[in-house]
């Protein structure tokens, strides 16, 4: 994506601490979003500022969004990159009975047969599959990978459950990748309960 967006708009990638070996993982959302504003602040000390996180990192980019607002910054963007609301996710998925299920594998076929980009659909879904079968591969022939990465997905999953986000005042701007069907009919994914000025999707 930010290839897209040309040298006159840099974009600054974070990492948490702990992916080198050598210190603990943050424990929570709240301490990983503390520790990436610290970062970005010495780079820009005030507002307006532009965030953006994919999954994980979009619990972590809305926190960074309240805890800049509670200090007084502006938040020119805050953007989701297929980000579900954690808890929201927790209450629906239990509720994926088989009808639910044949309606979103509907949603997929009706994608695939019936619209007029059905091509490039198909086309998007095998590459996904291509590449996650590669990555597989590739995994197995590197062998295990080393202790810090086997760990963060353990420490981002307990950072999720203990996650409860508070109302945020202003609006969310959630990034839809076009091969992923729209779950169950929604397409805000639970943020419009904490988003004050609203929603706004682009696929």
């Amino acid at each position: 994506v930010a290839r897209y967006l040309g040298p006159d708009r840099p974009v600054y990638a974070l990492q948490p601490p702990g992916l080198d070996g050598k210190r603990p993982f943050l424990a929570s959302v709240e301490e990983v979003a503390s520790h990436y504003l610290s970062e970005i602040r010495s780079l820009q000390p005030h507002g307006p500022y532009h965030l953006a996180g994919y999954s994980f990192g979009g619990f972590v980019t809305f926190e960074m969004a309240q805890q800049l607002y509670r200090t007084g910054e502006e938040v020119g963007l805050l953007a989701l990159l297929d980000t579900i609301e954690w808890h929201y996710w927790q209450r629906i998925k239990n509720s994926l009975n088989f009808s639910n299920r044949l309606r979103l594998y509907g949603e997929r076929f009706r994608r695939a047969f019936l619209d007029p980009d059905g091509l490039e659909y198909l086309t998007g879904r095998f590459r996904s599959i291509g590449d996650r079968v590669a990555k597989r591969i590739t995994k197995a022939w590197r062998g295990p990978e080393p202790p810090a990465a086997q760990n963060i997905e353990d420490a981002n999953l307990t950072a999720a459950n203990n996650y409860y986000p508070k109302p945020y005042p202003g609006s969310v701007t959630r990034l839809r990748c076009s091969d992923r069907a729209v779950l169950d009919g929604d397409d805000l994914l639970g943020w419009e309960h904490l988003a004050g000025g609203g929603v706004e999707v682009h696929v």
